[in-house]
């Protein structure tokens, strides 16, 4: 799959507020499903570039064609996972495309993880109390998940400036 990071062990141990999670998902990081790292940064840098942002959101306004959905409080789960499959669909991701998880409070790690691990995986990242985000390595589009029950996914700005 990808390289493991070489925190990795390190920060399973670690108390963070994403240890629980990370405790979760523990089997699926054991056998390299996921990859845990400590390079968030580098990742909301990406968001940063190739979005707008109105204070530390995405302006979804600004991003042409996004789509923002409440969450449906009676399928929680249903509409959580099937937003994410049928985006990662829209998107043209194939099932050994590498997706990078990042969140903007509880998390102070990324993950890197194939969309099915992802997709099996979702409900416990989305469960934790911060604005979750997806997103492909190259940063050419972002799926956002909040804590006020709002999903929401647009193609990266620059992207479709450059075409």
């Amino acid at each position: 799959m990808v390289r493991n990071s070489d925190n990795q062990r390190t920060m399973l141990n670690q108390d963070t507020p994403g240890q629980e999670l990370l405790q979760d998902l523990s089997s699926d990081i054991e056998c390299g499903n996921i990859i845990v790292s400590d390079d968030f940064d580098q990742w909301f840098d990406k968001i940063w570039k190739n979005f707008p942002f109105t204070g530390s959101k995405i302006a979804w306004s600004k991003v042409p064609e996004s789509i923002e959905l409440e969450i449906d409080k009676k399928d929680y789960e249903e509409s959580i996972v099937s937003f994410f499959i049928n985006i990662t669909h829209k998107a043209g991701v194939d099932e050994s495309d590498v997706l990078v998880v990042v969140g903007d409070s509880s998390m102070n790690f990324s993950l890197q993880s194939h969309k099915d691990t992802l997709s099996k995986i979702l409900l416990y990242i989305v469960s934790m109390p911060q604005h979750t985000y997806i997103i492909p390595i190259d940063s050419s589009w972002c799926l956002c998940y909040t804590m006020e029950g709002y999903m929401s996914f647009g193609f990266s700005t620059n992207l479709l400036l450059s075409h």
